[in-house]
């Protein structure tokens, strides 16, 4: 009875991992295929400070390629669209050029990098027009693209894997002792399994994350 509780427990934790999975990889940087891979309004001196929204959300169509631009992407804020229009360079992956317009108007948009192995974000400076209430908003809306490096690396990568670690051990122990083996082959499947998960965990969450942290 005791052994069903425990796997009942952890298979709610393996879910609730997943679904952070699924979150993170949705507010992850958009794949290198396309133009832009997210977003930055306003700056990290300004008053309101930055916020960053990911690539993934945008809708995004292709342009004819004779013109200046390959391609036009839209997304809403405050109620209004926001239209970018962007191009890589050549060589790629670096830079690129861009153009954005908010609210009836042009705004200043330049293409730079989020970390050192994120590139193509468009940043936008003077953010839109839009006060520190409606930044906060976004900031919060788009959650995990605004939570700072270290909270994914190395804090969450490693308090995932060692709880995700302790959480198979712990889960398959119910299996191991209940069939009673002997204390040598239980500390050696233990440290396998626990060596095993630790390890992929640890590469599975540090590449989930890689577009979050330098």
């Amino acid at each position: 009875m005791f052994g069903k509780r425990i796997l009942a427990v952890f298979s709610v934790y393996f879910m609730l991992l997943l679904g952070l999975a699924v979150m993170l990889y949705r507010a992850s940087p958009a794949p290198g295929s396309q133009d832009i891979l997210g977003l930055g309004i306003g700056s990290y001196t300004g008053e309101s400070g930055i916020v960053y929204i990911s690539g993934r959300r945008l809708l995004c169509t292709s342009t004819p390629a004779s013109g200046a631009f390959t391609s036009a992407c839209q997304i809403q804020i405050a109620g209004k669209v926001l239209e970018i229009y962007a191009r890589q360079a050549d060589p790629k992956p670096l830079g690129g050029i861009c153009e954005v317009f908010y609210d009836g108007q042009q705004w200043p948009c330049i293409i730079g990098s989020r970390h050192d192995h994120v590139y193509r974000f468009a940043y936008i400076e003077p953010p839109l027009g839009l006060g520190k209430s409606q930044l906060d908003g976004l900031r919060f809306r788009y959650f995990f693209e605004n939570l700072p490096e270290g909270i994914y690396f190395p804090a969450g990568v490693l308090i995932v894997t060692i709880t995700t670690t302790l959480a198979v051990i712990a889960s398959t122990a119910t299996v191991v002792w209940s069939e009673r083996y002997s204390k040598a082959f239980s500390i050696l499947f233990f440290v396998l399994v626990g060596g095993i998960t630790f390890v992929g965990t640890f590469l599975g969450a540090a590449q989930l994350t890689t577009g979050f942290w330098d």
